[in-house]
């Protein structure tokens, strides 16, 4: 939020509130420890994910978690197994080799090998060679197996419902019951550190299998008749036993009960195990959430926290250590560190939006609320600042005693260090008494207010004026360059210099992208930076340059710009925090490159809300250690470059399928293709669970198009590629990051019969022993040929012309996309803005369609078919059909259900229909009727085709210019590009159909097309 003209009114102000005394390392020693020390992170500044039947998941109920050496994430359910890759759930053919068995999965592990094992409730052990070879059934049995456990040297470890205890010793070897196991139910299983393994038994409580027989631990009858649910032994030899009796631990020959200190009950007892890679144990309950127990306290997050589901059944870490927790009928959970610390109400500030934030000479952080006064925070104690003359704060500094000058809504305060408050106001000459700005430079408190710019020195104001005598407005930000100039920035009347003691508008002041100036920064080669409400002004003493939104700002409102010392600048604003490379900030304002490339930070990763606050002092701050602490509507965020700035590399990135003309191809390195598929669809993936939407991957298919072709998407369709042996090629990298070493799938398309170059030999040598009627007719071929040759060069003529076209268009498009989705984000689910932004969303998509078939047909992009209901897209084109014909023309629309299935791209199926409207339109400058049908002809028992005729009653088309009318640039329209009917007519040709026209003279035209049909799509049930 930029604070307006009048802050007597910033959105939703709270009361003043009570500031209780933190025991938690909020400062900035807090922020800066290592990430492995997550003891110091509270559970609450976890961000919880959800994720269920609605994303992909087969099941809510989750009951077994495992990761294998690709990175995806295993989920076990009720109901299957499913991959997930951070952005996706692909299901597990489990069905293929357990039949009618229940999919249930209770128990996942990975071996030596890289494996999965997956262990059945009712089918026994499914093996899954990674990556994505079919499961094979490794044990049969009705017996559920309930747990499982692989060792490094290969072996494998499984518990089952009454057959006991199971072992096999390699990938080779059969599984086999160990003695004295039959008839019992094993329900957890943990490595034992001095050898063998800790059995937790149902009902006969924990033992210990040596490889010949099972042993009790200890002489305690509670360990006899225990319900065994988890088990897990720690490095000090401690081993945790989670059961419905309660929670244990038994170390040193003794058991220690932990249920009451912990507040397990036979009620909520305890389901499942972890310990993570900082040494915190993680306790999933049947009903009261999931404990952590870390640094000697024990915390809770329960529903009322934000889980979906009290009842934990799976605990797992990842290897970018997340935390994930399978819940009965919750679906699937996250618990991330967020790699932002939120300051919130529960942290000790008050309920009320914070706005400028300042580190005090002493260390301690002062933050200023609207509503709810100043709070300092000083090594790990919050506490209110009391005696000011409002509770509405705008501003801070710190004078050269180490006094503390806050800026509010109803004047201007002094806080001694002894914690003595004096204020100030109307009658001590202070002009007005909103003061948005203050900025201290050890002689002279300057001061921004409302009214204009103030100095105060010598106990009295005194107004600072241009040369011109009128005052400027409302002052936000004041600052003091190197050369001791002082730049005044104001909320709507531009940019000031004082300088040599005159108040005077800057040489570039002509330039500025706004009046309305938000604050200024300087670079360490002395650069100055203005950021105002629509971009960016440089400038280094002697040229201006301009960053905006149209080179990647994500937002073209900056609140506020920091230099993080590393390489990178900070800027905020209403959608949130972004970095961007200060070489970069300064290529493009320099005219040397072209765009910015902009890592933005938001709710979603821990800041308090993504809405920043500006148009105070100071609106942001880099602290001496190096954090950078931002003010939001919700509390602070704060921000460790240095943690961030530490690149993570990017994901593993692999070829998961190959689909050619529907067809899958084999998991080989080699593929083959039969001659002339439609298309070949690549699907890749790169599992990883931070930030997963921010990956960019770039793919190519070398032999066909060298070029990289930059997405987000996470599949690359080609159309028809012609015969030959192709690579395709994908990498990824993360925002900001290096790209991976591509992964790569090779394709080999074979020739037809009738493509043989032996096959063509033959009968050229035929042709030439004819005579003189053959070579007449190799002429005629040649002149043919010639023609086609001479049609292809325009085609890729237009084609180079509107690809680049395109690609410009594109890129604007993808802008106004990506700023509206941020918009729609922070919207209230109530706001009736969010109507708007959803037409702007769809029109802006509908944009971005039309430019894909540029692309297209620029063979630059490949496209999306899919099976679609054409009479059910026809039809839904009605309204935005009539609407754009003007009302001399009567539009009749006879569109018959059901014709069945098309494989077409839905947005170039609307771009063929479209162009032939405005084709027939045109034709009927005066006016008339233009007709629409759409029926289904059968050719035979087996082909159907969905017919489309559109009809005009305009003059009509001469021969002549009937014979051209689908070459590509040729128009007899004055205003006409001529790549309409060209489009339209490549569309209908890649969907194996076929375009052509009528035109009685003087009667009008009728375009027909026919698209191939089928009544179901190969594949669907």
């Amino acid at each position: 939020m930029r604070h307006g003209r009048d802050p007597g009114n910033p959105r939703k102000p709270g009361g003043r509130s009570r500031v209780a005394c933190l025991i938690l390392a909020l400062t900035a020693p807090w922020v800066s420890m290592p990430i492995a020390a997550d003891c110091d992170r509270d559970l609450s500044h976890y961000r919880i994910q959800i994720w269920r039947t609605t994303e992909g998941l087969p099941l809510d109920t989750v009951t077994a978690l495992a990761q294998t050496a690709e990175g995806f994430l295993w989920v076990g359910t009720e109901d299957g197994l499913a991959r997930f890759d951070g952005a996706s759930f692909q299901r597990a053919p489990v069905a293929e080799v357990i039949g009618d068995a229940p999919e249930t999965m209770d128990a996942l592990t990975v071996d030596a090998a890289g494996n999965l094992l997956g262990g059945t409730s009712a089918a026994g052990i499914v093996e899954l060679a990674s990556p994505g070879r079919s499961p094979v059934l490794i044990w049969v049995s009705d017996h559920g197996v309930t747990d499982l456990l692989a060792e490094a040297t290969g072996r494998i470890w499984a518990g089952t419902r009454g057959r006991g205890l199971l072992r096999r010793e390699h990938a080779d070897a059969p599984l086999m019951q160990m003695p004295e196991s039959e008839g019992a139910t094993v329900r957890a299983l943990a490595s034992r550190r001095a050898g063998g393994v800790w059995v937790g038994h149902e009902g006969d409580g924990l033992q210990w299998f040596d490889g010949d027989r099972f042993r009790r631990p200890m002489d305690d009858e509670r360990l006899e008749r225990l319900f065994v649910g988890a088990l897990l032994e720690r490095a000090d030899g401690s081993v945790w036993i989670a059961a419905r009796e309660g929670l244990y631990r038994m170390h040193d020959g003794h058991l220690e009960d932990l249920s009451t200190q912990f507040g397990v009950t036979t009620d909520a007892h305890a389901n499942a195990l972890l310990e993570d890679d900082s040494g915190a144990i993680w306790i999933g309950t049947a009903g009261a959430g999931v404990i952590r127990v870390c640094g000697g306290r024990i915390e809770r997050l329960t529903v009322a926290d934000g889980l979906s589901s009290g009842s934990v059944l799976a605990l797992f870490q990842d290897r970018e250590r997340s935390i994930w927790l399978g819940t009965g009928g919750g679906g699937l959970v996250q618990l991330a560190l967020t790699p932002i610390l939120g300051i919130k109400e529960r942290d000790g500030l008050p309920a009320a939006p914070v706005l400028p934030v300042m580190e005090h000479s002493d260390g301690a952080m002062w933050i200023g609320t609207f509503g709810g006064g100043v709070v300092r925070m000083m090594d790990g104690v919050a506490e209110p600042v009391d005696g000011l003359n409002s509770d509405r704060v705008l501003s801070l500094a710190e004078g050269p005693e180490g006094e503390t000058w806050i800026g509010t809504r109803d004047g201007l305060n002094r806080r001694d260090r002894d914690g003595g408050v004096r204020q100030f106001g109307r009658d001590d000459g202070l002009k007005h008494p909103s003061v948005a700005a203050l900025l201290h430079d050890g002689e002279t408190l300057w001061i921004g207010t409302l009214g204009g710019l103030l100095a105060y020195g010598e106990g009295r104001f005194e107004d600072i004026l241009p040369e011109s005598g009128d005052a400027i407005g409302h002052v936000v930000n004041l600052f003091r360059d190197r050369e001791a100039r002082l730049w005044v920035a104001t909320d709507g009347d531009g940019l000031y210099l004082l300088e040599d003691g005159v108040l005077r508008s800057p040489p570039f002041a002509s330039e500025m992208p706004s009046r309305v100036v938000l604050g200024t920064m300087e670079t360490p080669t002395g650069a100055l930076w203005f950021h105002t409400a629509r971009g960016l002004l440089r400038w280094d003493g002697e040229q201006v340059g301009l960053v905006s939104s149209r080179h990647g700002l994500p937002d073209p409102q900056i609140f506020s710009m920091l230099d993080d010392g590393r390489g990178g600048i900070w800027m905020s604003g209403n959608r949130g925090v972004f970095r961007v490379a200060a070489a970069e900030l300064d290529a493009v304002a320099s005219g040397h490159m072209d765009d910015i490339e902009a890592e933005t930070f938001g709710a979603r990763d821990g800041m308090p809300s993504s809405e920043t606050n500006g148009g105070f002092q100071p609106a942001a701050w880099r602290s001496r250690s190096g954090e950078l602490w931002y003010p939001t509507m919700a509390g602070v965020a704060v921000i460790d470059p240095a943690r961030l700035g530490v690149e993570r590399p990017p994901p593993n990135v692999l070829v998961d399928r190959v689909v050619a003309g529907g067809q899958r191809l084999p998991d080989l390195s080699l593929r083959e293709v039969g001659p002339r598929p439609d298309w070949i669809e690549f699907t890749y993936a790169a599992p990883t669970f931070r930030r997963p939407g921010h990956l960019l991957f770039e793919h190519r298919l070398r032999g066909f198009d060298d070029a990289w072709y930059a997405t987000r998407d996470r599949t690359a369709l080609f159309r028809k590629p012609p015969p030959g042996r192709y690579t395709f090629e994908v990498r990824v990298r993360r925002s900001g990051g290096t790209w991976s070493e591509p992964a790569a799938a090779e394709v080999v398309i074979r020739r037809h019969l009738l493509e043989q170059p032996l096959l063509w030999l033959a009968l050229l040598l035929a042709v030439g022993a004819a005579g003189a009627l053959a070579a007449r007719r190799v002429s005629r071929l040649r002149a043919r040929r010639q023609e086609q040759m001479e049609r292809a060069q325009r085609m890729e003529a237009v084609g180079l012309l509107a690809g680049g076209v395109a690609h410009d268009f594109n890129n604007i498009l993808t802008a106004i996309m990506s700023g509206t989705d941020v918009l729609m984000e922070e919207l209230p689910a109530d706001s009736p803005l969010r109507e708007d932004a959803g037409m702007v969303m769809d029109a802006a998509a509908r944009g971005a369609g039309l430019t894909r078939q540029l692309l297209t047909f620029a063979r630059r992009q490949p496209v999306h078919p899919r099976w679609i209901d054409i009479a059910a897209e026809v039809r839904a084109m009605e309204p935005f059909l009539r609407s754009m014909l003007p009302k001399q023309v009567r539009l009749t629309f006879d569109v018959v259900p059901d014709v069945g299935r098309c494989f077409i791209d839905p947005v170039q199926l609307q771009q063929v229909v479209l162009n032939l409207v405005v084709n027939g339109r045109d034709a009927m400058r005066d006016g008339g009727e233009l007709r629409l049908k759409l029926w289904k002809e059968s050719q035979r028992a087996d082909a159907s085709s969905a017919v489309l005729v559109v009809t005009d009653s305009g003059t009509g088309i001469d021969p002549a210019v009937r014979q051209r009318i689908f070459e590509p640039l040729f128009t007899t329209k004055a205003e006409g590009t001529g790549l309409g009917l060209a489009v339209s007519a490549g569309i209908v040709q890649q969907a194996n159909g076929r375009i052509s026209v009528d035109s009685p003279s003087g009667q009008g035209a009728t375009f027909r097309v026919e698209l191939p049909v089928v009544d179901r799509p190969p594949g669907s049930p």
